[in-house]
């Protein structure tokens, strides 16, 4: 799976090779529970699928209250792949002088049962991840 960072909305990319999804960049689309349905249907099917672990990676710049919702609701599904067995690890990777977004990291690490790492960057290996993926969203169109 593979889309492409736009203005309003995240790079999200999953790596059959890896077991990693991630979701990267700024989260604001009209409709975010359209947009996030791959993933809600990538995590469906990873339900039959015989993947004894996945990863989940979150780096997000900035996300309205719509997507918060949602991602919370990614994260309930992953607690049902955590209680079929599945090990599933996430990350929530800040700039390390955003308290919103660390907070919020922080918020749903303390509502969710699967283990959860906030990693805090310093602003330029920060940015760089996001240049990165907005760069890779780019090639792939």
């Amino acid at each position: 799976m593979f889309i492409p960072a736009t203005p309003t909305t995240p790079l999200v990319r999953f790596s059959k090779e890896e077991l990693t999804l991630e979701i990267i960049g700024r989260s604001i689309p009209e409709d975010a529970m359209d947009f996030y349905k791959p993933v809600f249907g990538l995590l469906r099917n990873s339900e039959n699928r015989v993947y004894k672990t996945l990863k989940v990676v979150f780096q997000l710049e900035y996300f309205n209250t719509h997507s918060s919702r949602v991602l919370l609701d990614i994260l309930k599904a992953l607690e049902k792949l955590k209680d079929l067995g599945m090990i599933v690890n996430t990350f929530w990777v800040c700039d390390e002088d955003d308290e919103e977004i660390i907070h919020f990291g922080e918020d749903i690490k303390g509502l969710i049962q699967v283990p959860m790492e906030i990693t805090l960057l310093d602003e330029d290996k920060y940015d760089e991840r996001i240049q990165r993926a907005n760069w890779q969203s780019k090639v792939q169109i």
